[in-house]
């Protein structure tokens, strides 16, 4: 049986497939607001990732393709953050609800990861709210020369737009 948050992965991936050329999708959970240089605000779920994924997970990433499985993309476990924010959400039993492929790296990482799960892909749906991973990666690939994005997409549309 599939969960509610699996259909609504599969009628993203439906949408993306009636457009007949290669997209994806890239949605990511809430960056971290600061009220000062050591602490931060409580954490607040963006409501897309949030309605998509169900979870409250921090600091990943959901990409959604016409071509290839979803990937959720997580920083990897890390014990001792558990000691300060309380217990993690699972990143495994995560990606198995969502039927989604996991790739558990270092944030510093995930740009490379994206690169390879995008390549080809002519459009890029992404979320437009300022310092999200996810507008962040999109405007890494909207600022590269054209030159350098030949494997990457040249439109990118508001996530809305799906």
């Amino acid at each position: 049986m599939t969960s509610v948050n699996q259909r609504r992965i599969n009628k993203i991936e439906r949408k993306l497939k009636a457009l007949k050329r290669p997209a994806a999708m890239i949605l990511s959970s809430a960056p971290n607001v600061y009220s000062n240089r050591d602490s931060e605000y409580d954490f607040i779920q963006d409501s897309d990732f949030f309605y998509t994924t169900g979870s409250q997970i921090k600091n990943s990433i959901l990409i959604i393709s016409n071509y290839s499985s979803p990937y959720l993309i997580t920083p990897k476990h890390n014990p001792l953050l558990e000691t300060w924010e309380g217990k993690q959400v699972n990143s495994r039993s995560l990606a198995k609800h969502l039927g989604c492929k996991l790739i558990e790296t270092k944030e510093e990482s995930y740009l490379k990861e994206v690169k390879n799960i995008i390549k080809n892909s002519e459009v890029l749906y992404f979320q437009n709210k300022n310092n999200s991973l996810a507008f962040n990666i999109a405007n890494f690939f909207f600022t590269l020369p054209s030159h350098k994005r030949a494997t990457f997409p040249s439109c990118f549309l508001h996530s809305d737009e799906i």
